[in-house]
């Protein structure tokens, strides 16, 4: 499969308004993105699946960004969340650190390990890799309503700045 794209489900939350009687309005926590993410309740419904880019999923600034990679993002930009996943293989063997931020909720795991989560703010965490290994990399986007806007940067154990890195996706 091509590197340079991640696999991706894309849901409808809240019953596509403001229901939040089954879970939180914004994710915080992993278990926030299970349940918001679950369509065993009836306010979440899978809208479409499919591939995209990989440097637009993970850096956005509005939603018509998504729409414009071929994702039906309903409920006018409000109220929806995906599950995109793809591969990640370090340039460099050390401890990489990551950065998140999110419009509204972002989780960043990496060969399952959960690594930055940022809700309305910006996160980083670390994680140790080996440079040429190809690591599953899954990244858990919410938006309640407003806004919407995501970006996942990292720097190798060798920089000092962070920055998206697609040699590495």
């Amino acid at each position: 499969s091509d590197l340079k794209t991640f696999d991706y489900t894309l849901y409808s939350t809240h019953d596509g308004n403001w229901d939040d009687s089954y879970y939180t309005q914004i994710a915080q926590t992993s278990a926030d993105f299970d349940s918001i993410l679950d369509t065993t309740y009836p306010t979440t419904t899978i809208v479409q699946s499919g591939t995209a880019s990989a440097s637009t999923l993970l850096n956005f600034n509005d939603g018509v960004e998504l729409t414009n990679i071929g994702m039906q993002i309903p409920n006018n930009s409000n109220f929806y969340g995906f599950d995109a996943n793809g591969t990640f293989v370090p340039a460099e063997t050390g401890v990489y650190t990551f950065q998140t931020y999110a419009d509204d909720a972002v989780e960043l795991s990496i060969n399952g390990t959960v690594v930055s989560i940022a809700s309305n703010n910006f996160d980083q965490g670390t994680i140790s890799l080996v440079a040429g290994t190809a690591y599953p990399m899954r990244v858990r986007f919410q938006e309640f309503a407003g806004g919407d806007a995501m970006f996942v940067k990292w720097k190798r154990p060798s920089q000092s700045s962070f920055s998206y890195q697609s040699d590495e996706i």
